[in-house]
């Protein structure tokens, strides 16, 4: 199965659980949560500047990575307009390669450090749908700010010709409006929430997906609700250069692997 298939059956037993006629409900109170922790993260796929051979992420060598998370979500009373959440995730990779690639003209060497940065920003405007004392849901829209960067050093040639030292880097900033559902069920006569999460968007040749399941356990005090969550992050990014304007590279990367951290809820 894949991904594309996975966020569709997301969305469609998502609604399922909603009954026929569903109007937009807002929180009964103000509320604000965050949370935060670590995202033990690997990645594959491959990248392409302009129109060099594509790399394999793969003979860049990059090992797993632990990289920090944050993110809060604001939810008030007042109809029509939105709640808010916002989402920030620190990615990147850096190694010596295993084999030989090219960037920006440049043949680099085997042994080449190279670094490949992806940190995010989600800006989320949602409305709950459905909320029930076990169940709820969110739609919204996301605008995910990517700041990529890719960097070599190493000894490299261009057209053959000389070999020396070579430190080239590519930076972009770009802004992806995505899809956003997510669904929460609290498991009835206990503090343990399960939930799952998805942005998506397709476009011409390029998609961007982004899915998360969660587990937490909250325990209530007098005015809030601290404790912990965890879970497991999915995203494919497919950015084809000829899709963007201004776009020097193309990309299909996956980032993937396990999280925690804590939460607080006021």
């Amino acid at each position: 199965m894949n991904t594309k298939q996975i966020a569709i059956i997301f969305f469609l037993t998502a609604l399922a659980c909603m009954p026929a006629r569903v109007q937009v409900t807002q929180a009964a109170d103000l509320s604000f949560s965050a949370g935060g922790g670590i995202w033990y993260n690997g990645v594959d796929g491959h990248i392409r500047y302009k129109d060099n051979p594509s790399i394999d992420v793969d003979y860049l060598n990059y090992d797993d990575e632990i990289r920090g998370y944050m993110w809060g979500e604001l939810r008030h009373p007042v109809p029509i307009i939105p709640n808010i959440r916002v989402e920030y995730a620190d990615v990147k990779f850096s190694d010596q390669s295993s084999a030989s690639f090219t960037w920006e003209d440049i043949v680099y060497e085997a042994n080449t450090w190279s670094m490949t940065k992806l940190k995010q920003l989600d800006l989320i405007a949602f409305y709950n749908l459905l909320d029930t004392s076990w169940f709820s849901m969110d739609l919204g829209v996301d605008a995910k700010y990517i700041d990529f960067k890719f960097e070599a050093q190493g000894m490299g040639t261009v057209a053959g010709i000389k070999k020396v030292l070579y430190d080239e880097y590519e930076k972009e900033n770009i802004w992806v409006p995505l899809a956003y559902g997510n669904a929460r069920f609290n498991v009835p006569g206990t503090n343990l929430g399960l939930g799952a999460c998805i942005k998506y968007i397709a476009y011409k040749n390029s998609q961007a997906m982004d899915m998360e399941v969660t587990v937490d356990y909250l325990y209530s005090f007098s005015h809030f609700q601290a404790g912990v969550e965890a879970g497991y992050r999915f995203e494919n990014i497919d950015l084809d250069q000829d899709d963007i304007s201004g776009l020097n590279f193309d990309a299909d990367i996956n980032i993937k692997g396990p999280f925690t951290g804590i939460v607080l809820r006021f």
